[in-house]
């Protein structure tokens, strides 16, 4: 069983990542874009896959590492790569969550007031990359077990 989970938990961890770094990516290119039927093509093709594939891959990583540290007798959550890890990991998912629906009421604004939208993306970009910090740090914690 703890094997399956390893397994599903890289899986997760990869699929996440790659997740931000393709939305890292659309938003980059989105920025230089100029018109409106770019950012609606773009995100019409994103949001369906960040809803269906992205969003969840991010609980089952955290799903499958507790269950991970539940049954091994080399783990505990009383470790502090553990704590550190999980409240990384609390701090990831409420800076893109908190983040993720602010910035799809600006963009909507901007649209309605016909203001072009590389402000928005700008935002969204430096706390991507403070986002994608974040998870590297948190990678590392799973994969050296430092303290």
């Amino acid at each position: 069983m703890y094997e399956l989970l390893v397994v599903v938990h890289i899986l997760s961890a990869m699929v996440w990542v790659g997740g931000a770094i393709v939305l890292l990516l659309s938003f980059r290119g989105l920025k230089r874009s100029d018109g409106q039927a770019a950012v609606d093509e773009t995100m019409g093709r994103l949001e369906p896959v960040m809803n269906r594939v992205f969003l969840p891959a991010p609980l089952l990583v955290i799903a499958t590492g507790i269950a991970m540290v539940s049954i091994s007798e080399a783990w505990a959550f009383s470790q502090t790569w553990v704590y550190l890890a999980v409240g990384l990991f609390v701090v990831v998912l409420v800076m893109g969550g908190g983040f993720g629906d602010r910035m799809e009421r600006r963009m909507k604004e901007a649209r309605e007031d016909g203001r072009s939208l590389p402000d928005v993306f700008d935002k969204y970009l430096r706390l991507g990359f403070i986002e994608m910090g974040v998870i590297v740090v948190i990678l590392f914690l799973m994969v050296y077990k430092p303290i």
